[in-house]
């Protein structure tokens, strides 16, 4: 009997000990709270075709606002996003040289030729746009909507002659992925330290190329007197379509974390770098490196 009470009190407590070892990590919107993220991109892309190099490096940051309109009884979460300031600089060498650009939202520069001055119409389109969003307690956005102005701006010539220069930046698809990329899609069950799980993400390259994100949980790390649960994050490249060779991913090395506190449900700051090198008709190595951080937040 004692022999009996003994085993069933041992199970009891490695029940409970396997239990606190895990975490449940969800995003905890609640209705009137405003969070603002600091945004910035960092992406460089280089390509050599014969004797001809292409170099181009550029950064956008932006300074945004999200406010949880409502929280439905699923959880789903109605955000609005506000782009409250918007900074870019890019500079192009080789066969893309343009020179230094250089925009702030805050400076009110004056664009120094016509190219400047479209690239500045643009970013200032993005410049208090009022984005709707649907976001799950796991992070996964099933709504995206930008507002009828900012949709027109994106899709005129002038901004998709922009884009085919610098990228998807100037394109709808390009800022939804600036804007939403960094939220992590959470497990639906609790986890444990070392435990792994993977996300399918947009890319920046197109629907022809995937990005998967596998996280793990490490261990959880002390900031600024708080516990914060700290991800670590494998980003990788895929060829979605089957092009007989055209185009393949040579090599490629990214590596990123994250700190998520999960009293508060609420990332507090990514770090993510990712290298890809690509042969088509010629070789380009692209360097991104995405950084978010939690600046306030208010509660109603």
């Amino acid at each position: 009997m004692r022999f009996t009470r003994l085993l069933l009190g041992l199970l009891i407590i490695l029940f409970a000990s396997h239990a606190q070892a895990q975490t449940a990590l969800l995003w905890k919107w609640k209705q009137g709270d405003k969070l603002t993220y600091v945004l910035e991109d960092n992406y460089s892309s280089k390509t050599t075709v014969g004797k001809e190099v292409f170099d181009l490096s550029q950064t956008l940051i932006l300074d945004t606002t999200w406010h949880v309109k409502s929280v439905r009884p699923t959880w789903e979460a109605g955000i609005v996003v506000t782009i409250e300031r918007v900074r870019f600089t890019a500079d192009g060498k080789g066969g893309a040289a343009i020179g230094k650009i250089s925009f702030d939202s805050k400076e009110k520069t004056k664009p120094a030729s016509k190219r400047d001055e479209a690239v500045f119409n643009v970013l200032n389109s993005l410049l208090g746009s009022e984005i709707t969003l649907t976001v799950s307690t796991q992070g996964s956005v099933s709504k995206f909507d930008v507002p009828m102005r900012l949709a027109s701006t994106l899709e005129g010539n002038t901004t998709r002659e922009l884009a085919g220069f610098f990228g998807d930046a100037f394109t709808a698809d390009g800022v939804r992925h600036r804007l939403t990329n960094w939220l992590v899609a959470l497990p639906d069950e609790p986890v444990s330290e070392k435990e792994s799980w993977r996300e399918d993400k947009l890319s920046r390259l197109g629907k022809s190329v995937a990005c998967v994100h596998s996280y793990t949980l490490a261990a959880p790390v002390q900031q600024d007197g708080h516990t914060l649960m700290k991800i670590d994050v494998k980003p990788e490249l895929r060829l979605l379509v089957d092009n007989g060779g055209k185009q393949k991913i040579t090599e490629q090395d990214g590596k990123g974390v994250v700190y998520f506190d999960s009293r508060t449900g609420r990332l507090t700051e990514s770090v993510l770098t990712h290298r890809a090198s690509f042969e088509t008709f010629g070789k380009t190595t692209l360097d991104a490196k995405t950084t978010v951080k939690l600046a306030t937040e208010s509660k109603r």
